[in-house]
């Protein structure tokens, strides 16, 4: 199976059983999670005390103090949250908390099997107690967990944990524990379907021998024990062993249930892509099985005493780093986990300044984008990304064309209605570069139209004007946002053209204008400051846009904001790293079914 996380997963239910899709985000009303504390987001803290996970430096990054997560910040079932536009889950046993979208009965420490009040099948008991409150009767039961999203697991590591630290148990020996392990899940599938449940996802265990904890324990100095990677081969294989016989159970599960939709949901592989991509994902490549938070004379800065405990202090930046605690991972990492999508062998990015990972600084070294504070959030120092981080097509792909256009209006003054003249000449060269591909062997080809221009900032200040009729509800400029519909109209019917003579080649439409488009629209829901979206993080300007094109980021003097995450623009030109991964969201959700 391949690795599906937060959005291929969500692709995958809504593809298979007609889920309405409101504003590029698949619609479910509701999560329900259980698992352990890869998941847990308060309920062991209800039960122990703000001891451990609920005591600082726990949720220090972004919630800025304690929530019961073992993480920094964030959990994976945060980010599927942030996906479907739901409220973070309130833990179950915070009687305080809100359950009108969802409940999370994750407990840290929690097992499949059995052997507390915290494991799998007692979270169901804690499920089915809840349920009263949700709602009436069996009947709208089944309407209203007919639209809820069901997270199931990840559970099942504890089970293997307490014997292998408690008992010495070998990854071998463990092996048969499985079976039960198993067995225990699907039961608890099975009550949920029968209560209503038809959409779950059943996430497989993590690559234990990449963990801190496993690492430090088991360190040897045997070479032929660690992977290429630096995991112990032996704690993976018992991984594997594991999901490969849940994959199983799911396979035989989904065929006695065909109205329903049983997701398999590849930690195990996310994770592994992220310590094989460390460096380009921007962590620190030479201490990615380092804990964040913790002490130990040894390479793992593990063993000699748990985060959380007094004189135990966190690194200065978390998003560098895999492992949070030791145990558990940083929020950057979940994150992204959480982003990943189905694997393909390569990319291949043709494109301008939205596209470019340092290109032009090598053949500019003076180039703007390849000084500070670019890629301050992510990368910590410049890599050439025209963005304070990540773009577009580090989580997907770019596009092409508006320099043809930037360069007539700016350069020569050139009205929009003037420049439609050029379109079909860029049209045709984007085509004729998309055949010679075909012909050199690409089979899957994403070709984005252009960004809505009278939305950027830049157009902005430089054609602003008292005649409140030229600009849209979202306060973009409606001439300049017609000329970027007439290029993606030609550039939709030209492939459309090309995909009739090609039937065996896949070529899709990337619709970057109503990407960005609907996070103008959507922003303060975002998370966006609404009353700042066209105005530039970094920049300088006597104007409400922090825009001058003479003082342009990187110059002396010039300054970012504070929080770049609360802002759509990064420098007047460019969007920030936050924009474009919620841009790269929505337009993975159209392009992906389409590539299948």
């Amino acid at each position: 199976m391949e690795a599906f996380l937060t959005l291929s997963i969500l692709l995958t239910l809504v593809t298979s059983h007609g889920i309405n899709v409101v504003a590029g985000n698949p619609s479910f009303d509701a999560i329900y999670q259980f698992g352990d504390s890869i998941s847990d987001t308060g309920n062991d803290v209800k039960l122990s005390g703000p001891n451990g996970c609920g005591s600082s430096p726990y949720g220090e990054t972004f919630f800025r103090h304690p929530t019961g997560r073992c993480s920094n910040g964030r959990l994976i079932v945060d980010f599927f949250a942030e996906a479907l536009r739901l409220p973070f889950l309130s833990p179950y046993l915070n009687k305080s908390g809100s359950f009108s979208h969802g409940a999370n009965f994750a407990v840290a420490g929690a097992t499949a099997i059995t052997t507390s009040q915290t494991s799998l099948p007692n979270q169901l008991n804690w499920f089915k107690t809840l349920l009263p409150t949700i709602c009436p009767n069996q009947g709208v039961c089944k309407q209203r967990l007919g639209n809820a999203l069901f997270l199931v697991g990840e559970i099942g590591g504890n089970d293997y944990n307490g014997l292998a630290f408690g008992g010495g148990r070998d990854p071998n020996s463990l092996k048969s524990l499985t079976p039960q392990v198993i067995q225990t899940i699907v039961d608890v599938i099975r009550q949920l379907i029968d209560l209503g449940a038809t959409k779950l996802v059943v996430p497989g265990n993590f690559p234990v021998g990449c963990m801190t904890i496993y690492l430090a324990a088991y360190k040897t100095n045997d070479r032929n024990m660690y992977d290429e990677i630096g995991c112990l081969k032996n704690w993976n294989d018992l991984s594997e062993f594991h999901n490969a016989q849940l994959q199983g159970a799911i396979r035989t599960l989904q065929a006695q249930n065909p109205n329903v939709k049983i997701v398999y949901g590849d930690y195990y592989n996310a994770l592994r892509n992220l310590f094989k991509n460390a460096a380009a994902l921007g962590f620190d490549a030479a201490n990615m099985h380092k804990a964040c938070c913790g002490a130990g004379n040894n390479e793992y800065n593990f063993g000699g005493g748990m985060c959380g405990s007094p004189g135990v202090r966190p690194c200065p930046n978390p998003n560098l780093l895999v492992s949070w605690d030791g145990i558990h991972l940083t929020e950057h990492a979940y994150q992204v986990m959480a982003a990943q999508n189905p694997s393909f062998g390569a990319i291949y990015q043709f494109g301008d300044s939205i596209s470019d990972t340092g290109n032009n600084v090598k053949l500019n070294a003076n180039d703007g984008c390849g000084k500070p504070p670019y890629g301050d959030t992510i990368f910590r120092h410049p890599t050439g990304r025209c963005s304070n981080g990540l773009l577009i097509v580090d989580y997907i792909v770019g596009e092409i064309g508006g320099n043809d256009y930037n360069g007539p209006a700016f350069g020569g003054g050139k009205h929009p209605n003037d420049l439609k003249s050029l379109t079909p000449k860029v049209v045709q060269t984007i085509m004729d570069v998309v055949k010679q591909l075909i012909d050199l062997g690409a089979k899957k080809l994403v070709v984005p139209g252009n960004f809505p221009a009278g939305c950027m900032t830049i157009y902005l200040a430089a054609y602003k004007t008292n005649d409140l009729t030229k600009y849209d509800e979202l306060g973009c400029l409606k001439d300049w946002n017609d000329l970027a519909t007439f290029h993606n109209t030609q550039l939709q019917r030209a492939i459309k053209t090309l995909q009739a003579k090609h039937p065996n080649v896949k070529i899709v439409y990337g619709d970057y204008f109503n990407a960005l488009r609907s996070i103008f629209r959507n922003a303060a829901a975002l998370g966006f400051d609404k009353d700042g979206i066209h105005k530039a993080c970094c920049g300088t300007g006597n104007n409400e846009f922090n825009f001058d094109g003479g003082r342009l980021c990187g110059a002396p003097g010039v300054k970012s904001c504070p929080n770049p995450d609360l802002r759509v623009s990064w420098d007047g030109i460019h969007l920030t790293q936050r924009a474009y991964q919620l841009m790269s969201r929505q337009v993975l959700r159209q392009v992906l079914p389409a590539l299948r």
